[in-house]
């Protein structure tokens, strides 16, 4: 992100640049008449980039939040058993007795090289004791801020809770070293192996579906939007109706300082090395 910036802010001095000769050194025999047309070369692209970023934001924000998948399902479905694997180490405890799981366990990945995190929950069922209904009831609170669902399941029967319309839902049929996996249904064995790289290469497409592939994932924090918004502003009334240049070049300067909030500030030994380098003055 910054390197985009700090080409704009350089598009931005030359643009000053050609302001500044003109208001300054316009009997320099160098200098000659200003170019307007060159000026809107150079500012034209900029705001069309700077609006695109802001329109991009949204899909910024999520990317910074990642994509996330709850893992669902029956006590013993092999949820903790498949977070593990997913993630490569032991973070969940696994054991036969229903119930084990009682708060929600997160592991973040690079999956597609997008941020996911996976979370494995308690185990849906009515709960045996108060602590495993709070574990439970927590897991159905956050169902809907979820972007996948795995729902695990070795015999496909249980049937799953209702899901808001934005989450996606992947039935995953597990323990496939024991039974085949049913029609419809992708089929992992975590302890094997098997189907794992098939689940993260689905969840991979979910997550580039939602987030994008990352390419446009420009302006993910608010001051930076807030700074890229202002700057916009300034460009869109430099290139807007006629006025004097030193109007224009007041816009061009307050712009400058909004991506100073970024990349430094665009002060005034910038543009005059611009300048000098630009036009003969003086020699």
């Amino acid at each position: 992100m910054r390197r985009e910036v700090e080409r704009w802010r350089a598009a931005l001095i030359e643009a000053l640049a050609l302001v500044e000769a003109e208001l300054d050194f316009s009997d320099e025999s160098d200098v000659g008449s200003f170019d307007q047309a060159r000026l809107r070369q150079l500012l034209e692209p900029l705001l069309v980039e700077m609006h695109a970023a802001l329109k991009a934001a949204p899909a910024s924000e999520r990317m910074r939040e990642g994509f996330l998948v709850m893992i669902l399902g029956a006590p013993n479905a092999g949820k903790s058993t498949l977070l593990n694997a997913l993630a490569c180490r032991d973070l969940a405890i696994v054991s036969p007795t229903p119930g084990t799981t009682r708060d929600m366990i997160e592991a973040h990945l690079d999956v597609v090289g997008l941020p996911v995190t996976f979370v494995d929950t308690a185990g849906l069922r009515d709960a045996a004791d108060e602590i495993e209904r709070i574990g439970v009831d927590r897991v159905l609170e956050r169902i809907g801020t979820a972007d996948l669902v795995l729902w695990l399941s070795p015999d496909a029967h249980e049937p799953k809770p209702e899901m808001a319309a934005h989450v996606d839902v992947l039935k995953v049929a597990t323990k496939t070293d024991l039974t085949p996996a049913p029609a419809g249904w992708l089929g992992i064995s975590a302890e094997t192996g098997s189907g794992v790289d098939t689940l993260l290469k689905d969840v991979g497409e979910f997550a580039r579906q939602r987030l994008g592939d990352g390419a446009s994932a420009l302006l993910i924090r608010e001051r930076h939007r807030t700074a890229i918004s202002a700057a916009a502003a300034c460009l869109g009334s430099a290139l807007g109706a006629e006025k004097d240049l030193e109007f224009i070049a007041e816009d061009l300067r307050s712009a400058g300082r909004a991506l100073g909030r970024i990349v430094g500030a665009v002060d005034v030994e910038d543009v005059l090395e611009a300048v000098f380098a630009r036009f003969c003055i003086g020699k």
